[in-house]
């Protein structure tokens, strides 16, 4: 037989992840009959990729195994066009709070706004994040008013193993140093919040 046939190919390949996508190129193999056991042959392709990530640039992925469950040598391809998968957020929130014979209540936060544009593509995936307080100067008695803020903090993970699962971080918060101080603090006046603060980390998973 051929080492591939027009049923393993797939030109408009869908999945969330890579780990979905390859689900699906390897259930084209059940269906032609060269392969008898899917989840244990995804077990061998899970524990190859373990050894050594088979990524290539450009958004090329090539995941392989030797199994006993292949009766004959094979070839499956995909497409996926879909490209990056982008995501939005945005979040509001406002309290207005008064203590009757003694009015505005202590300790309550100003209007703010939380929006956020979220992209994945392979095994990369980052964050984009605006957070806007406004002015707080609706204060109760021996409160003082506290200024607003803009704040950017931004994310990017990039995970090279599924199993075990690694991954490896940047993040920067509070982007460009602005002062930004908690209105519902105590500490407010002495003790804002953090400045530019960039991290990287490595998380693994069994």
């Amino acid at each position: 037989m051929p080492l591939i046939t027009d049923e393993q190919v797939v030109l408009d390949l869908t999945g969330a992840d890579r780990h979905v996508a390859t689900r699906a190129l390897a259930e084209r193999l059940v269906a032609s009959g060269r392969c008898t056991d899917l989840d244990t042959f995804l077990a061998d392709v899970s524990e190859r990729e373990s050894k050594m990530a088979t990524g290539l640039p450009g958004g090329i992925g090539i995941p392989h195994a030797r199994s006993e469950h292949v009766t004959e040598a094979s070839l499956v391809f995909g497409r996926a066009p879909q490209g990056i998968d982008w995501g939005a957020e945005l979040q509001g929130d406002a309290v207005k709070a008064t203590v009757s014979h003694f009015g505005p209540a202590p300790l309550i936060p100003p209007v703010r706004l939380i929006g956020a544009l979220t992209g994945e593509r392979g095994q990369v995936d980052g964050r984009l994040e605006v957070e806007h307080a406004f002015d707080h100067n609706r204060t109760a008695p021996n409160e003082t008013d506290t200024d607003g803020y803009t704040m950017v903090n931004a994310s990017i993970d990039w995970h090279p193993l599924a199993k075990p699962s690694v991954t490896l971080s940047l993040a920067a918060n509070n982007l460009f140093d602005v002062d930004a101080r908690r209105s519902t603090s105590v500490l407010k006046d002495f003790a804002p919040l953090a400045g530019r603060d960039v991290r990287v980390t490595a998380r693994m998973g069994f």
